[in-house]
Parts: structure tokens; C-alpha cells; sequence
């Protein structure tokens, strides 16, 4: 036990979109007050769409994240919405909308189970055997993971390209 409160800083947070860090809070007994992750979100690019035309919001903040880019699209797109006065998107337009949202997940899950969190396992890790295989080395992993990074991605275009070729009438 501890007479005083302290606090523990772990800085810089790594493998997060943008500059985090966490801070841990301990009471004068030793245990954890409060903790907070800090990430810096702004980053200014709001400014980016200052006086573009609506229609060309959702694809120019698509561009903000490699990994997230359809969250950021549906986001503006919902955003354009409000701004136009829908209140109700037709059921099809709202199915798109999910299938992609869904598809872009199971991308970036992808993305961050084999590129971002691989990085931390190859070297020495006991996961890297599961991750390339028995016999496996970190190029093998490295194309399964790209592979399925492919896939899950083609499955986004598809659904966005459904979305776009709808029947009007």
C-alpha cells in the first residue's frame, strides 16, 4: 500500500489511428481510480469539404482512412442526408448501406488481425506458427492475410456497385 496517489502514463498508445496514450489513476491503495485512453481524433481535414459540391463529400472523406473508409463514406452520406432534409431512406438504400457497413468491418477486423497486429507477432511470438502455418514463414502469413484482405474488399465493391446499377423505377 501507498500513502499517496500516482498516476502511470503508458505513451505513445501504438497501432491506433492517430496519437493515443493511456493513464491509469491509483488510489492510495494501489488500485485503479481511473484509467482513460487519449486519442487525438481532429485532425483538420474537415476542411477538405469547405465548398465542394454535396455529392462529392461522402467519396473525398472515404479518403481519410485506409482502413475505415466506408465508416467514413456512410458517415458523410448519412451526414448529406440531414442536410437534404431525408428523413427516411427507401429499405433497399438502407440494406445497401448495412451490407456495406457489415462487409467493411469484417475488412478492417481482417486488416487488423493480419497487418497491423502480425507486426507485433513475428518477431519470436508463439503465434507465429498459427499465423503462417506449421512449416509456414512471415511471407506465407503475409500472403494468406493479403488474400483475405482481397476478398473481403471485392465483396464491399460489389455491394457498392449493386447499389449504383439498382433499378430506378
Amino acid at each position: 500500500m501507498t500513502d499517496t496517489p500516482r498516476t502511470i502514463e503508458i505513451s505513445p498508445v501504438t497501432r491506433v489511428e492517430g496519437h493515443g496514450k493511456v493513464t491509469i489513476h491509483l488510489d492510495q491503495n494501489g488500485m485503479v481510480d481511473e484509467a482513460r485512453l487519449h486519442i487525438v481524433e481532429f485532425r483538420g481535414f474537415e476542411r477538405f469539404i469547405h465548398g465542394r459540391l454535396l455529392w462529392e463529400v461522402p467519396v473525398i472523406v472515404q479518403r481519410l482512412c485506409g482502413i475505415c473508409p466506408v465508416s467514413h463514406h456512410l458517415a458523410a452520406a448519412k451526414a448529406m442526408d440531414v442536410i437534404c432534409g431525408v428523413d427516411e431512406l427507401p429499405p433497399t438504400a438502407e440494406k445497401m448501406r448495412r451490407l456495406m457497413h457489415y462487409g467493411q468491418v469484417m475488412q478492417s477486423h481482417g486488416i487488423s488481425k493480419f497487418f497491423i497486429g502480425i507486426m507485433g507477432c513475428m518477431n519470436g511470438c508463439v503465434c507465429k506458427k498459427s499465423l503462417a502455418g506449421k512449416n509456414g514463414s512471415p511471407h506465407q502469413a503475409y500472403e494468406k492475410s493479403n488474400g483475405i484482405d482481397k476478398n473481403l474488399f471485392q465483396m464491399i465493391e460489389w455491394i457498392g456497385l449493386l447499389a449504383t446499377t439498382q433499378d430506378k423505377s
